[in-house]
C-alpha cells in the first residue's frame, strides 16, 4: 500500500527569506523535486550526485510556488484542531479502536515512558525534552497498534483461509502496509487513527499478497470479492494521511 521509501539522507538548512526546508538525497530520485506537507514542511529530494552549487538557481526557479503551497498550509493548519497540531496532545483518539485517553505528563530523572491506566495516559520524560515525551507516546501506540492489528488479522485469516508468517508493526511515512514474499505483513501504526473498515480494508490487501503478490487482476479480482467496497474504501485509505497528528509522526 502506497509510495516505497527510498534510502534517503536528511539536513536541516535555511531557505531564503528563514523559510525552513531539508534536503534529502535519494538514491531513486532522477531529478531534483520539491514537495509541500504539513509534517515534513519543504523538502527538496536531490539524486545522489546533484551539485548542490545548482540549489540557489532552482530555489530561485521554485520559490513562488514554495511559498503559495506554504501559505495555503498554514491556512489548512489554522482550522485543524489543537489536538493535531500539538507537540504534546492532551488528549488522544484512536478511530481504529474508538478509544481515547487523556495525557498528563511529568518530568523524570530516568528515560521517557508512557503508561496507561484505563482512560489516562501518564508521560514521564527528562524536563525539557518534548521530543523524549513523543518518542514515548509513540512506542505506546505502536504497543497499542500491534494488540489491534494483530487481532484483527486473526480474524480475517480465520474467516477466509489466509496463511502468514508473521506481523511486524512499526511507522512508516509513506504506506500503510506490505506484505513480503516470505510471509511477513508489515503494518504502520498510523492505521490506529483511521476508521475501522479503512483499517480492515488495508489488513485484507495484505492478505490478499500472500495468495498474490502482483497487482495484478486474479490479485484485485480476490480483494473485489472480499470486499466489495474495496474501491470506496482505498480512496479513503489514501486521503487517511490527513488524519495523522503531528506528535505521532514517525521520525
Amino acid at each position: 500500500m502506497g509510495q516505497q521509501l527510498s534510502l534517503t539522507m536528511q539536513l536541516d538548512i535555511e531557505f531564503p527569506d528563514h523559510l525552513p526546508y531539508r534536503i534529502r538525497r535519494s538514491a531513486r530520485a532522477k531529478r531534483p523535486s520539491v514537495s509541500v506537507c504539513m509534517h515534513d514542511g519543504v523538502v527538496l529530494t536531490l539524486p545522489q550526485r546533484f551539485d548542490e552549487k545548482r540549489l540557489p538557481a532552482l530555489l530561485a526557479e521554485w520559490q513562488p510556488w514554495i511559498q503559495r503551497q506554504v501559505a495555503q498550509l498554514e491556512a489548512h493548519r489554522a482550522d485543524l484542531p489543537g489536538e493535531m497540531t500539538a507537540v504534546l496532545p492532551e488528549k488522544i483518539r484512536l478511530a481504529a479502536c474508538n478509544g481515547s485517553w487523556r495525557v498528563n505528563y511529568r518530568q523524570s530523572s530516568t528515560g521517557a515512558r508512557a503508561l496507561e491506566k484505563g482512560n489516562r495516559l501518564t508521560v514521564s520524560s527528562p524536563a525539557g525534552d518534548p521530543a523524549a515525551a513523543r518518542r514515548a507516546l509513540r512506542r505506546w501506540l505502536s504497543r497499542n497498534a500491534r494488540e489491534h492489528l494483530q487481532g484483527r488479522l486473526d480474524e480475517f485469516t480465520t474467516r477466509h483461509d489466509f496463511h502468514y508468517k508473521r506481523l511486524s508493526v512499526r511507522g512508516q511515512r509513506t504506506r500503510w502496509g506490505s506484505c513480503s514474499s516470505t510471509g511477513t505483513i508489515s503494518l504502520n501504526y498510523l492505521l490506529m487513527f483511521l476508521a475501522p473498515e479503512l483499517v480492515d480494508s488495508v489488513v485484507l490487501h495484505e492478505l490478499c499478497h500472500t495468495r498474490y503478490m502482483s497487482h495484478g487482476p486474479r490479485f484485485y479480482g480476490l480483494v473485489q470479492r472480499l470486499e466489495p467496497r474495496y474501491a470506496e474504501l482505498d480512496r479513503g485509505v489514501r486521503e487517511g494521511w490527513q488524519a495523522i497528528p503531528t506528535w505521532a509522526w514517525p521520525r
